[in-house]
């Protein structure tokens, strides 16, 4: 997972890239929860752990306008 985020930020010349594990029978698609990696332009790693996806979205947008 890290390594396919990193190479698509790279790839894509963006400033961030968040990663979620689609994998998780417990998370994400099918589910109101899901948990979250930001990675940065500059190797700034940022994990969001499991909780209701409006928090996680609440969290991603805080990470980036404050950083």
């Amino acid at each position: 997972l890290k390594e396919n985020a990193i190479k698509k930020l790279k790839e894509k010349n963006a400033d961030y890239i968040i990663a979620n594990d689609v994998s998780s029978p417990i998370l994400g698609m099918s589910s109101d929860s899901n948990a979250v990696t930001i990675y940065r332009n500059d190797g700034d790693v940022h994990a969001i752990p499991c909780g209701l996806k409006g928090l996680i979205a609440e969290k991603i947008l805080k990470y980036i306008f404050e950083s």
